[in-house]
């Protein structure tokens, strides 16, 4: 298993040896979509995805043609190993407002398979709060009709952790940690045979 200290350390390390892979390779593929209005000013978007095969790293920039806006959208995503991929997207101008990380790693919990996904955040638009807060209730009010056990918890703050690890063919043991709730199933009945390959 992976350390994720150092893992997320060799992701920042990649990342901050240079933000803007543009800065020193030529993008792999770029997508434009442009219109010149009746006063000549240009408007519409450029993604532009860089690929860097010494470090497995692909980034994506989304950004408005229009003069004098700089608000962007930026993905980064980085396989450290083949058990551990990392992302981070950045958005607002120069994707420097907002940002969010996602780490999704395989493994074995005891003997058995397993899969987590992480989420993590330094700051989000107020406007996500209020999303959060409805995917909450319904991710409560599911888990509560699926048998899975709903406890309040003072969980780390600003993140979201998932942990499936199979149980049987048709039966998975969830764990998943938002910041104020833990909810725990021991068998998770599912309606296909599990597949996951962990070599």
């Amino acid at each position: 298993r992976t350390d994720s200290k150092s893992s997320a350390y060799s992701f920042e390390a990649i990342y901050n040896k240079a933000k803007y892979l543009a800065n020193t390779l030529s993008p792999t593929v770029t997508i434009l979509i442009r219109a010149v209005r009746a006063d000549h000013k240009v408007q519409g978007y450029q993604i532009a995805a860089y690929f860097d095969k010494a470090t497995a790293r692909l980034q994506l920039i989304f950004a408005n043609l229009a003069e004098n806006d700089h608000w962007r959208i930026c993905a980064d995503g980085v396989m450290l190993s083949n058990h551990k991929l990392m992302a981070k997207i950045a958005w607002g101008l120069e994707c420097k407002e907002y940002e969010t990380e996602i780490t999704a790693e395989t493994g074995l919990v005891g003997k058995e398979p397993a899969v987590r996904l992480k989420m993590t955040w330094e700051k989000l638009p107020k406007s996500f709060k209020y999303y959060a807060d409805r995917i909450s209730e319904f991710i409560s009010r599911y888990a509560r009709e699926a048998g899975l056990t709903i406890a309040k918890a003072k969980n780390v703050a600003n993140q979201i952790k998932l942990t499936m690890a199979v149980a049987s063919e048709k039966t998975l043991n969830v764990v998943l940690k938002t910041p104020k709730v833990k909810c725990l199933s021991h068998t998770l009945f599912i309606y296909c045979p599990v597949l996951i390959f962990i070599s």
